[in-house]
């Protein structure tokens, strides 16, 4: 593990600005895409899970950028929380691959489908929202907007893995996907102007 870390602390500091900005993207157009993904189905299934795919590529530099903020404050933390968004990176990518070749199904409940590995990924993303506002509180370098916004969208994701459970029109999904819209809007802002 130790080479790894070093690995990654070798990267230098990425602009995390752009790439929030990217993952922000991705995220709203899969957010617009799933009333098509539910009520059709189809070739949605496929463009959702494509969305996944490239959601997971871009946010990973934010993970890896963000933990080059935080690292100097509370290191421990922050490689818990790097590797914790990474886990969700892989297995939202993972899931999306075997989503698209036909290996698993697009079943909500996890423990029935592939959809499951993806819901996985998300509440990983989630936990990982809720260590990057705790260590954004701690450092105190990127403001008061990112961590207050973090540990909403933090708490909407893991609802929302629940409100997936039972199915994409629960209320809880609902109401997690209204929040996590807004909150991740404020959060990318604000992440973006605190790091360039």
């Amino acid at each position: 593990m130790a080479t790894s870390d070093a690995a990654i602390d070798t990267l230098g500091e990425p602009a995390v600005g752009p790439w929030a900005y990217t993952s922000l993207a991705v995220m709203l157009a899969s957010m617009a895409v799933w009333p098509a993904f539910v009520a059709w189905g189809g070739v949605w299934f496929t463009i959702s899970d494509a969305m996944g795919l490239v959601f997971a590529s871009v946010t990973i530099p934010v993970v890896v950028g963000l933990d080059r903020w935080f690292s100097p404050h509370s290191p421990s933390l922050a490689r818990a929380a790097r590797w914790v968004g990474l886990a969700g990176m892989v297995l939202i990518g993972a899931g999306s691959v075997l989503l698209i070749a036909g290996q698993v199904s697009h079943e909500f409940a996890p423990a029935q489908g592939g959809l499951g590995v993806q819901i996985a990924g998300y509440g990983l993303w989630g936990v990982w929202l809720l260590l990057t506002a705790e260590l954004s509180r701690r450092a105190g370098t990127l403001g008061r907007i990112v961590p207050r916004a973090g540990y909403t969208i933090g708490v909407a994701i893991v609802l929302g893995m629940v409100g997936a459970t039972q199915g994409p029109d629960h209320p809880i999904t609902i109401a997690a996907g209204t929040i996590l819209f807004i909150g991740l809007v404020v959060w990318t802002v604000a992440v973006a102007r605190a790091t360039r």
